[in-house]
């Protein structure tokens, strides 16, 4: 797990470095949303093929092949961004969120009882009021409170690995690519809003 971290730093750093260079030449950061999300989907079929088989794996195919809309010719602007691969990686993150609660009913992972819970019914209340759109709202500052605290509990699963407490090794890894997801959504918006 501790490789998965690294490669979870990594990815970000790398999208932080990227971004922020070009502050140095063009005076605002430049948020690559084509090329994060196929990073992103191409990270989920890698985790997908070193994974233990479980009902996790559909979820990281999916969540992967969600994202690698640009080798089929989408630039990855949030217009052209063709809605079928938008649906799947929202039924996918609900999918997630599901069967995050149903381990909490089942008395599973008792050490991130909380989290998983409050995961699952951030994705469901978001879910019951905006339809079946994870990653889109209609008031960005809603959204934006929703992916940060989405993120922060991504982080404290994180920091629960690293404290020895048991997860399976198939959600440790979709929280790595949602998290990377998430991240990728709190600069989507930032660039959005000429907030950075």
């Amino acid at each position: 797990m501790k490789w998965d971290i690294k490669v979870f730093i990594i990815f970000i750093l790398t999208v932080l470095g990227f971004g922020g260079s070009f502050i140095l030449t063009h005076g605002k950061f430049a948020f690559p949303l084509n090329y994060v999300d196929l990073g992103i989907g191409v990270l989920s079929i890698f985790f997908l093929f070193t994974t233990p088989v479980s009902q996790y794996s559909p979820l990281l195919a999916a969540f992967g092949g969600s994202l690698i809309y640009l080798l089929f010719g989408y630039e990855g602007y949030a217009d052209t961004i063709p809605g079928e691969f938008r649906l799947v990686r929202n039924f996918t993150v609900l999918a997630f969120a599901i069967f995050l609660i149903i381990r909490v009913f089942r008395k599973k992972n008792t050490d991130y009882r909380g989290v998983f819970l409050f995961f699952g019914l951030l994705v469901l209340m978001q879910m019951i009021f905006n339809g079946v759109n994870f990653s889109v709202d209609t008031i960005d500052i809603i959204d934006f409170i929703k992916l940060i605290i989405a993120f922060i509990l991504c982080l404290i699963v994180f920091k629960g690995t690293r404290d020895g407490k048991e997860l399976k090794l198939g959600i440790k890894r979709f929280f790595i690519v949602l998290a990377l997801y998430l991240f990728r959504s709190i600069f989507f918006i930032l660039d959005k809003n000429d907030w950075v």
